[in-house]
């Protein structure tokens, strides 16, 4: 069970990473086209090249994580991190 969301940018094009839905769902993409399935967790409207955690809202497990871009431009994720809660403070440690 993922608790929390590390997310890092593209530093070269920050701007596209901006805008952006994170979703958990249990149901691939394209099986729920709907999206009635999935729970929206936050929305990433600044980004900073240093990493941003999110704390999942959630405390159901969940095997599918979704970035949806709000807008109709390009999306640019560097890297994107899931931990627990036990794993991230290990972690930063």
């Amino acid at each position: 069970m993922g608790k929390n969301v590390l997310f890092f940018p593209d530093d070269h094009h920050v701007e596209q990473s901006t805008h952006i839905d994170i979703l958990i769902g249990n149901r691939s993409y394209d099986d729920t086209k709907d999206n009635q399935d999935w729970d929206l967790q936050g929305v990433v409207l600044t980004a900073d090249i240093n990493g941003m955690l999110w704390l999942l809202n959630s405390s159901r497990v969940f095997q599918y994580i979704l970035f949806r871009k709000q807008t109709p431009d390009f999306m640019s994720i560097c890297e994107v991190k899931l931990y627990s809660t036990g794993e991230l403070s290990k972690k930063r440690n």
